[in-house]
């Protein structure tokens, strides 16, 4: 198990239940504190005082996708790093992702370790490392 800041908060957004849980019980398991959603709309209609230090999102939802998540939340001037996963991503969608300034796009499935150093990358990015 990693050695975590027990402050750092990771928000898990995907509609697919099941997957969030997993990943849910992953990152809590390593010692974070997590902030589960089935939706993008659901995550911004969070209060801004919440603080988030970083985001793991999907692609592919109904609704807000999450490259539209990661275009709302640069242009609202929220600065907490945004991880994508995605079964479908294709290398064009990756690559709007990246230039809006995604830290990562992960293909499912994708192991824990990636995943969990990706959030680690991003908790360094926002000053939590």
């Amino acid at each position: 198990m990693r050695l975590t800041d027990e402050s750092a908060v990771i928000a898990i957004i995907d509609d697919d239940e099941p997957l969030r849980g997993a990943l849910d019980n992953l990152i809590r398991s390593c010692g974070f504190r997590t902030m589960p959603f089935p939706s993008a709309e659901t995550f911004l209609a969070m209060p801004r005082c919440e603080r988030v230090d970083v985001i793991v999102t999907d692609f592919g939802m109904p609704g807000m996708s999450g490259l539209e998540l990661l275009k709302t939340i640069k242009e609202r001037g929220d600065v907490a790093p945004v991880i994508l996963i995605s079964a479908h991503a294709d290398e064009q969608l990756v690559g709007q992702a990246l230039g809006l300034g995604a830290i990562a796009c992960l293909q499912k499935p994708f192991d824990d370790e990636t995943l969990l150093a990706e959030i680690d990358r991003g908790l360094g990015a926002a000053g939590k490392r």
